[in-house]
């Protein structure tokens, strides 16, 4: 299984001018990386999409944009 690193996914993020839901980010890695792309971290190794969403959020690199908000709410 190909592997790549969170911070591709982090870069993409960057490069973009797109406030994602985390539904439409892993839609967005899907299409990007593929379907069977494996993210790894510093610490973990061979997450997908779903699992990689849920860590860039829960190490606070990623706010995700909140449902029916025209941005992520960081800023507020």
């Amino acid at each position: 299984m190909p592997q790549t690193h969170v911070h591709d996914i982090l870069q993409m993020i960057n490069e973009s001018s797109e406030a994602y839901t985390e539904a439409q980010l892993q839609q967005a890695i899907v299409s990007k990386f593929g379907e069977d792309m494996s993210f790894s971290s510093c610490s973990i190794d061979g997450m997908n999409a779903s699992q990689a969403v849920e860590f860039l959020v829960s190490r606070g690199k990623y706010v995700p944009k909140q449902q029916g908000s025209s941005c992520c709410g960081a800023c507020s």
